[in-house]
């Protein structure tokens, strides 16, 4: 069997609902960050002798946001990538007992023609810290054989033309689904981006490492775990059998969970699941199941650590 490790995910945070979009491409992802505190609880004493329990707090400190359009790019038909996101992160002064509070901010454009090679990509990023660049804003555009960015850091532009030393076919390969009407079909693809705060080539792996069932949104749910490994950080995503994203573990007790859920019409045909339908496709076991088009992943990015979304297809 290609799946051989279950996990299970307890999601008991409510959430909100939206109602269906005709074109299943424009339908929004939002995922917010979270990071979990365990809570001890000692009534009004800080004697820790009298610790009665604990519980965990979340703390929302991010997001990440984006949605793919039909859309054309110099009279090129192509799928328009448009996000945004955030970090909020604290940092210890040097020398000092202050915490410094900053946020991360980023907006991206992608535009990736029909046959899954990008066309032209931009990101705009902003900081509040002084250890790093205040701003970065990457610009590039993808020809034949090499790639043309325009990387301008704190103001000051450097142009460049870069040649990788990979096929420009390794982007299309990408979009070769990973799952398809809940069946996995490449249980493991090969990555690239141009990194948003160097404009270097990024390579990570994403590998189907497990499945899972449990509950999201007050509904069943099952799906497969998918391992990113990336140089600046490895997650985990939750990706349900219907081809939406529910969660992605980020690591350091912090997450990044779907805000956006089933409208109250698909929620009255959800039924259930037979843990022996996992050979089966979704159509067959639950015909009646909304089906999502996950055409991105996110990725961690570090100093300042941010979560960005990469065009590529998990689902087709």
């Amino acid at each position: 069997m290609l799946i051989t490790a279950v996990c299970c995910l307890a999601f008991v945070r409510q959430q909100q609902t939206t109602p269906p979009d005709d074109n299943p491409f424009a339908r929004p992802t939002f995922l917010g960050i979270y990071k979990a505190h365990t809570v001890y609880l000692n009534g009004a004493t800080n004697d820790p002798s009298q610790i009665q329990g604990q519980s965990v707090r979340y703390e929302e400190i991010g997001l990440c946001n984006w949605s793919i359009t039909d859309g054309g790019y110099h009279g090129i038909p192509c799928h328009r990538y448009i996000g945004d996101g955030k970090w909020d992160y604290k940092v210890s002064k040097r020398n000092t007992a202050i915490i410094d509070y900053h946020t991360a901010k980023y907006t991206m454009e992608y535009d990736v023609g029909l046959d899954g090679v990008p066309i032209h990509s931009e990101s705009h990023f902003s900081d509040t810290s002084e250890e790093t660049s205040k701003t970065i804003d990457l610009v590039a555009d993808y020809k034949e054989h090499e790639i043309d960015e325009t990387l301008t850091t704190d103001g000051v532009p450097q142009s460049a033309q870069l040649f990788p030393n990979f096929e420009m076919t390794k982007f299309s390969n990408m979009f070769k689904p990973m799952m398809s009407m809940g069946l996995i079909k490449n249980p493991s693809m090969d990555c690239v981006v141009l990194h948003p705060y160097t404009g270097k080539p990024y390579f990570f792996k994403l590998d189907v490492t497990a499945h899972f069932n449990g509950e999201y949104f007050f509904l069943p749910q099952e799906g497969y775990a998918i391992k990113t490994t990336g140089p600046e950080g490895d997650t985990v995503t939750y990706l349900s059998r219907q081809g939406q994203i529910l969660e992605m573990d980020l690591g350091n007790q912090t997450s990044a969970d779907l805000e956006i859920g089933p409208s109250g019409e698909e929620r009255s045909n959800w039924k259930s699941f037979n843990l022996s339908d996992w050979n089966k496709p979704t159509d067959e076991t639950n015909p009646e199941r909304p089906t999502y088009h996950s055409l991105a992943i996110p990725v961690v990015f570090d100093h300042p650590k941010m979560l960005f979304p990469v065009p590529c297809a998990l689902t087709d």
